[in-house]
């Protein structure tokens, strides 16, 4: 039996990215002035986008995941999609309270902005019991039923269906908050197989969000990686 700890993780890069996110915007929305029209506004963006994102996250297990899950021990997926109906009730609600900040007159924004922060620390406490579950149980479930390869059609298809816009905001926190190995291997990936355009876009957009060390590390492994080879990376792609 193939090592558990040498197995496809299928949830590992995404759950960084969501943890990311979601910590950066609840720490934000919890230093918030909420008297602060530019303050307030940026903070209700940030939760806006949060949600999208995670909407985006429930949609692609629902569809791509969950049914793989089920098919490896049926009901496998029962507790996690009552966590995404519970889930879909929360944003619901972070939706409308966002929408109330915005209305609320002078004397009430403070009252309500802090009860938006309160109801997000909930969402994202939630969320991330979640997916620790997500990466125990339904890892397991996946490693018994199927081969590394079929979890990456698996996979692939998922990825295959997220709009280029929607993937580079995904990207913008999978990325950074990934280890120098993950990385390494998620952007050598679309070195090879994204087109040009695509791969220094996001190599682009990883130079404002990317610590120079961490980018110092990439662009040598990246080189590495494609030493020998007919086709070199795009020099734009990489920082002087």
């Amino acid at each position: 039996m193939q090592d558990p700890n040498q197995r496809f993780d299928i949830y590992a890069l995404i759950h960084k990215a969501l943890r990311a996110q979601m910590s950066h915007v609840l720490l934000e929305a919890g230093r918030t002035d909420w008297d602060d029209a530019s303050e307030r506004d940026a903070a209700l963006s940030a939760v806006r986008q949060l949600l999208g994102m995670c909407h985006g996250h429930l949609e692609h297990e629902d569809t791509y995941l969950h049914p793989a899950i089920d098919a490896a021990e049926p009901g496998g997926r029962r507790l996690a999609d009552s966590d995404h109906g519970r889930h879909l009730g929360a944003m619901e609600t972070l939706y409308d309270l966002a929408e109330v900040v915005e209305r609320a007159t002078p004397s009430l924004r403070r009252q309500t902005g802090e009860r938006l922060y309160r109801e997000l620390a909930l969402f994202v406490a939630d969320n991330f019991e979640h997916m620790a579950f997500e990466e125990r149980e339904h890892n397991r479930l996946l490693w018994m039923a199927y081969s590394d390869a079929e979890i990456h059609r698996i996979h692939g298809e998922l990825v295959g269906s997220i709009p280029p816009a929607q993937m580079m905001e995904t990207l913008r926190w999978m990325v950074p908050y990934s280890n120098a190995q993950q990385r390494t291997e998620l952007l050598g990936g679309m070195l090879d197989a994204a087109p040009p355009g695509a791969f220094n876009a996001v190599m682009s957009m990883l130079q404002g969000t990317l610590r120079s060390q961490d980018m110092d590390k990439l662009t040598r492994s990246l080189l590495s990686r494609r030493a020998g080879e007919a086709q070199p990376i795009h020099p734009q792609a990489m920082p002087a």
